[in-house]
């Protein structure tokens, strides 16, 4: 369940967690227009494009699919570079896209998030069922203990 709505809604956490806005051909037509024009010419569709109100120059690709693909540009890259380098950096990003690299670092984030999930969940159990001393517990708190450690040379070895 949890995978299926991370990589469904992956990319809206992302862009929401970074605070970005969509920039559109009314508030950002040239930034738009360089988007749509590398994206014509990469043979690839158009993807959303929006801005995060940081003076850092970065800028990033996420999404599931080409389809569903985003490319997120800070305000200092676009504040601060000229036409020629900004193109360059987005078209790295759509690079991205076209590879279908956006759709491994998505599902990597997902897995290393429900592998997190359950090894916290796994200690929480096990640290409650060793505080409460019961001699009756004692061996739940064996059990609890061996699955963390087992979880985790599991998620080690992969």
């Amino acid at each position: 369940m949890w995978i299926l709505v991370s990589y469904y809604a992956g990319q809206s956490f992302i862009l929401s967690t970074a605070g970005a806005v969509e920039l559109t051909k009314q508030n950002a037509p040239e930034v738009v227009m360089i988007v749509e024009n590398i994206a014509i010419a990469a043979g690839l569709p158009m993807p959303k494009v929006y801005s995060i109100n940081d003076e850092g120059l970065n800028a990033f690709a996420t999404g599931r699919d080409l389809q569903h693909s985003y490319v997120v540009l800070t305000k200092g890259i676009i504040n601060n570079l000229e036409k020629t380098e900004l193109e360059g950096v987005i078209a790295h990003e759509m690079a991205h896209i076209g590879n279908r690299d956006i759709r491994l670092m998505l599902i990597m984030i997902v897995c290393i998030s429900f592998a997190t999930v359950i090894a916290e969940i796994l200690l929480r159990t096990a640290l409650i069922t060793r505080s409460s001393g019961n001699s009756k517990n004692s061996k739940t708190q064996y059990r609890y203990f061996y699955l963390f450690w087992l979880y985790l040379f599991m998620y080690m070895d992969t």
